[in-house]
């Protein structure tokens, strides 16, 4: 796994934010649509911005 250019950890979380802020959208729109503004305009590196998605799950 050394010789990927890209971390398969990140390409999973990359994967599955949309995911998220799609489920995130039935219970907290607003901030759904907030996150998906800043992903959108790559405002935020892929893992805090997953860890922040999955924060509001827990709150």
């Amino acid at each position: 796994m050394g010789n990927l250019p890209i971390d398969v950890d990140i390409l999973q979380k990359r994967k599955m934010i949309p995911i998220k802020l799609a489920e995130l959208s039935y219970s907290k729109p607003e901030i759904a649509l907030k996150l998906l503004r800043v992903w959108g305009e790559k405002q935020k590196p892929i893992t805090p911005l997953f860890e922040e998605i999955l924060s509001h799950f827990d709150a």
